[in-house]
């Protein structure tokens, strides 16, 4: 059973669509873009959602594009001494993100320095395929 504020504001509503107000509106016929907010804390969801509208991120949504980034690239390059400094320079970055992520499941793992000369597999974990 709808209470008087509820019949008030159907029949608004019902006499509204009946005057055609809204026939024509923009975006008609094109999905609605629902953002899910459900993983970002209440505490910060309006701050967030600002940035968005703006066009900007936050820093360790970026800090984490250029983690993939600098991953890949030492993945596909040569290995040796100045690779391994690279990699622990990388580990120290993937350091800080883990820490400002908003949840652990979003954290990266570190990459593996494996100490086995030029022709180890540094950065490739243990069995030298990556995992």
């Amino acid at each position: 059973m709808m209470d008087g504020w509820g019949e008030l504001v159907e029949r608004q509503i019902r006499e509204a669509m009946e005057r055609g107000a809204f026939r024509d509106l923009p975006g008609k016929g094109k999905p609605l873009l629902l953002d899910d907010w459900s993983l970002v804390p209440e505490e910060v969801r309006l701050a967030h959602h600002v940035m968005k509208n703006q066009g900007f991120l936050p820093d360790w949504i970026e800090a984490g594009r250029e983690i993939d980034a600098e991953r890949a690239r030492l993945m596909g390059g040569e290995q040796g001494g100045a690779r391994r400094e690279e990699i622990s320079a990388l580990n120290r970055k993937i350091f800080e993100y883990n820490l400002r992520v908003p949840l652990p499941a979003l954290q990266k793992p570190m990459l593996p320095v494996d100490e086995g000369g030029p022709g180890g597999a540094v950065g490739r974990g243990r069995s030298g395929t990556g995992e």
